[in-house]
Parts: C-alpha cells; sequence; structure tokens
C-alpha cells in the first residue's frame, strides 16, 4: 500500500562538446494506496483509491550535429581570371560555433489520484502538474556582418500548468461486456525570458 520508485538516467551526447557532453536526470514517484488502510474498509461505494506524485527531469539535444564545432564547408564559386569566368572550389566556415552549448532541460512535478467506484464499474483518474523548460535551445540573432546564420544557443524560460481528468464506466448485460470513458485536460504555458527573441502574434522578431 506504499509505493515509491526512483531513476537516475545519464545522457551523453557526441553533439556537445565534451565537457558539456553529459546530462543527469533523476525522477522518483510515490504512491498511497489509501483503500488498503482498514479505516477505509467500512466505507464500500470506493473500491480503490490511490493518491500518487512523481517528480521527474527530462533533456533534449535536438539541434543540428556538433554546433560547437567551427566547420569548414566545400562549395564552388565563380571567379574572374582576366576576362573569362572560371569555376573553383572554396571552404569556408559556414556556422557560427557555441563551444558551451548543452542540454536543453524539462521539469514536470505531477499529483493526482486513481479511483473505483461501485464495484470497480466506475472508474476515475485526475492528474495536475507543472512542466518548467530551462535552457531552451533557440536560434539568437547575432550581427549580419558575421556573415552566418543565427545559431543555437541556450536561453529561454517556458512554463506550463494543466490537468486532465479520465472517467470510465465498465460493465456488462448479459453475455456482453462494454466500456464508455471521456476525457478532459486543460493546460496554460507561459514564455519566459527568450534571450532577445519576441513572439508578435504569429511572428518572431528577435
Amino acid at each position: 500500500k506504499y509505493l515509491f520508485q526512483a531513476n537516475l538516467r545519464v545522457d551523453g551526447s557526441s553533439r556537445f562538446h565534451r565537457d558539456y557532453r553529459w546530462g543527469v536526470f533523476p525522477s522518483f514517484s510515490a504512491g498511497w494506496v489509501i483503500s488498503e488502510e482498514s479505516f477505509m474498509s467500512n466505507i464500500d461505494p470506493i473500491n480503490f483509491l490511490k493518491l500518487r506524485g512523481s517528480y521527474g527531469v527530462l533533456g533534449n539535444e535536438r539541434i543540428g550535429n556538433y554546433p560547437y564545432q567551427a566547420t569548414i564547408n566545400f562549395t564552388s564559386a565563380a571567379f574572374y581570371r582576366g576576362n573569362n569566368i572560371v569555376a573553383d572550389q572554396t571552404a569556408a566556415q559556414w556556422a557560427y560555433a557555441i563551444p558551451d552549448i548543452t542540454w536543453e532541460t524539462t521539469e514536470v512535478i505531477n499529483f493526482g489520484f486513481d479511483a473505483h467506484f461501485l464495484r470497480d464499474r466506475l472508474a476515475l483518474v485526475f492528474d495536475i502538474y507543472r512542466k518548467n523548460t530551462r535552457d531552451m535551445l533557440l536560434a539568437l540573432e547575432i550581427p549580419d556582418f558575421m556573415g552566418y546564420d543565427n545559431p543555437d544557443q541556450n536561453t529561454g524560460e517556458m512554463y506550463t500548468n494543466g490537468w486532465e481528468v479520465t472517467a470510465s464506466w465498465r460493465d456488462r448485460i448479459g453475455q456482453v461486456r462494454y466500456s464508455v470513458s471521456a476525457n478532459l485536460s486543460d493546460f496554460r504555458s507561459i514564455m519566459g525570458d527568450l534571450g532577445g527573441i519576441q513572439f508578435l502574434g504569429d511572428r518572431v522578431k528577435m
């Protein structure tokens, strides 16, 4: 009737410099099956009741390959030689390198309960949560005269609050079993500091 689980996840990505390559992401959850307590034995309509809570952190590294390295790109360009135009091969750095770029992290805190009523025919599941995302991987503007596209950097925060409830009914009529369920949820996300990026309607201003 008392439940606890803990995990520790260690992820590494070659997309980041070796000094920023590893991320440590812990998580744990706990539950209390109240319906197993003696003081709940005489409450007939409630067949099962569990309170639970959890906390966890996840990482995201969905960016281009090796943004910390100043890679060289080969291409062809047109040059004047005398009065003639000839194609020749050139090499140049094609992206601005961010040496200390690292994992974007998302922290989630969740509380909820599971309940069964009327001989387990009616089930309710409720969750309320808060999700915080930090060090978001966003492309920030750099001066145009540098000659590069906007590089991904660790900046930006987003906060999401939400809840979800699911109700289901399971029963049988004669030899026929049936079930119906309904789900209702809502959430709201608020953008925090985005390192200079502004959202104006459906546009992004740097």
